[in-house]
């Protein structure tokens, strides 16, 4: 799909993305249950991917915007169900991050009508769960989607547990301000792309501090920061031109790295910029 963005128009672009989303969103979800059941030996395999697909999703969730509103491209019956097809799979995640920068680009977005849209959205998603649940007697009560939903909201909880000083997490940002700290030529080159899990754990192995801006300056020091920004404030200047569509996207894009991802896993992030940027330009050319 992004090898042939040269052959693509806007249209014919966010219909691949959708109906590749959607086929990804029904495995995602047929999957979950069997993931989390007792003594699967799968949960630990999740971890490497569960941050993956609701990136692709919360995307996909700003693409049917513009599909409705602007490219006229779906209807509405189609626009409600990917949407709380989309949302449910987000939501049976536990992903925090995702969520969280969907919430803002959606207040963005639709601050019109964002109430009436995450009530839609929020209730359509509990219900179609709910009913599923309760309908599907081949899970058990610890492997259906219902432990899904409790395991999503047992998530945010531990955010607020034991006060923010004990969030895990900040372990890592004082581990990573202490080296930041320190005055020395690995704050000018960096440690080495990869590093941080090495050093924090004194083992090979893959660990981020949970901003991605925070993991460039850490391993590549400085000069990968100023690039880093750099891109960022290119990017941000050009999509607040384009409208209210590309400034949700590029807020995605922002929280996403400033709350959860990695250099890594970030890759989808750099090909998303880059392909808007070429559709409208394409676009406004076209015009």
């Amino acid at each position: 799909m992004v090898l042939s963005i040269k052959t693509l128009n806007t249209v014919s672009f966010f219909r691949s993305y959708r109906i590749v989303t959607v086929l990804l969103t029904i495995l995602f979800l047929y999957s979950l249950p069997k993931i989390f059941m007792n003594d699967s030996g799968l949960e630990e395999g999740y971890r490497s991917i569960y941050l993956s697909i609701p990136y692709y999703l919360g995307v996909a969730i700003l693409f049917l915007s513009y599909e409705y509103k602007n490219l006229k491209s779906i209807n509405t019956k189609k626009f409600i169900m990917l949407n709380i097809l989309f949302f449910i799979a987000l939501l049976a995640s536990g992903a925090r991050g995702p969520l969280l920068a969907l919430l803002i680009s959606l207040l963005i977005l639709h601050y019109r009508s964002f109430v009436f849209h995450m009530f839609l959205l929020a209730s359509g998603s509990f219900f179609i769960l709910l009913f599923y649940s309760f309908s599907n007697s081949t899970y058990t009560p610890e492997d259906s989607y219902l432990f899904l939903i409790q395991r999503f909201f047992n998530r945010f909880n531990k955010l607020f547990e034991g006060g923010v000083a004990d969030n895990p997490r900040n372990e890592l940002y004082t581990y990573t301000f202490n080296k930041l700290d320190t005055f020395s030529l690995e704050q000018f080159i960096g440690r080495g792309t990869g590093s941080f899990g090495t050093l924090y754990h004194h083992r090979d192995m893959d660990m981020h501090p949970h901003n991605l801006f925070l993991e460039v300056w850490f391993e590549n020091g400085l000069i990968g920061m100023i690039i880093l920004f750099t891109i960022f404030i290119s990017f941000s200047l050009r999509f607040i031109s384009y409208g209210k569509f590309s400034v949700s996207i590029f807020v995605f894009l922002f929280v996403n790295a400033m709350k959860s991802y990695s250099l890594i896993g970030s890759r989808m992030m750099f090909v998303l910029l880059c392909i808007i940027s070429v559709l409208y330009f394409r676009r406004k050319n076209e015009s």
